[in-house]
């Protein structure tokens, strides 16, 4: 009996080259695997000893801090393990010069301060804040040892005084192109500029939260008012000449948009309005006369 000729190829050859494609399966999942390796490999950044990603983190300023530990589970993690120093060293670094004052702000602006005010508690806390000024280091007050009170403090930095600070600056930009009739000027303000306008943000608001009507008001807490002459001796005294200046331009420019407010809307709620029309006397329901208001 004769036996068949194999259809296969024996040669050494032909054997490894079915061995070959055997194999490729097995190749193809190493290869995925060490591509999944790779992807999952952290960046370099992300690799180096934890004393150098902290010394990092606390080099940045807020914006950076939260886009880096947010992006990077490494450094998310470093964050946590100490978010209290690394968001005081945020603080400092983003608000420079006004960190004593952002502080302040903070302390003077909490319901138990707003309610408990007297002018001699009023005079002892601008003695504390005076100390914490004459400090050589802009730093976090010690006292300010909760976590939420620096998430506090970083959140009305990003959603009051930074926009405002930018409002600002587009208001008194334009104003000066038509005061000297020049094409507006789109330059970015330096930082010395930027560090003096936020500063001069917060002290408005602190004279406010001490010497206004403040943000918690109530009709049951006997209104604590100042003068004048109150308001320069106790707090604008503190300042030097081109610091009182500073405040002084972001009171103009409240002072303007507050009553531009009401300019808007003067006509639209004027008695001699014609909408109206018809309804007149007595004073029609809807109708205000701002110009003789308190």
């Amino acid at each position: 009996m004769r036996i068949p000729a194999s259809t296969s190829d024996p040669t050494p050859a032909a054997t490894a080259g079915q061995v070959g494609s055997m194999q490729t399966p097995a190749r193809g999942k190493l290869q995925k695997r060490v591509d999944c390796d790779i992807l999952h490999r952290n960046a370099p950044v992300e690799d180096l000893p934890p004393e150098v990603r902290h010394h990092l983190l606390s080099m940045l300023e807020l914006e950076t801090l939260w886009a880096l530990v947010h992006a990077s589970p490494v450094y998310h993690q470093q964050y946590l393990s100490a978010r209290r120093r690394l968001l005081c060293s945020g603080l400092e670094t983003t608000l420079r010069s006004a960190t004593s004052d952002a502080c302040a702000v903070y302390q003077s602006r909490l319901v138990d301060f707003s309610h408990s005010r007297t002018k001699e508690k009023v005079n002892m806390f601008l003695q504390s804040y005076q100390d914490q000024r004459d400090t050589s280091l802009h730093s976090v007050p010690s006292e300010m040892a909760n976590v939420d009170e620096l998430v506090d403090v970083a959140a009305f930095y990003f959603s009051i005084v930074k926009p405002l600070a930018q409002y600002y600056t587009s208001w008194t930009l334009g104003n000066l192109a038509i005061e000297t009739d020049k094409p507006r000027s789109d330059e970015p303000l330096s930082k010395m500029e930027e560090a003096r306008l936020i500063r001069a943000l917060y002290r408005f608001q602190l004279c406010c939260n001490l010497l206004g009507v403040g943000l918690h008001k109530s009709s049951q807490i006997q209104r604590l008012s100042f003068d004048s002459v109150e308001i320069g001796t106790i707090f604008l005294d503190l300042f030097e000449p081109w610091e009182v200046e500073e405040i002084s331009c972001i009171y103009t420019f409240a002072k303007e948009r507050y009553n531009q407010i009401f300019n808007d809307i003067r006509w639209n709620v004027h008695e001699e309005n014609p909408k109206f029309e018809g309804q007149r006397p007595p004073t029609p329901e809807g109708a205000f006369d701002l110009d003789n208001s308190c």
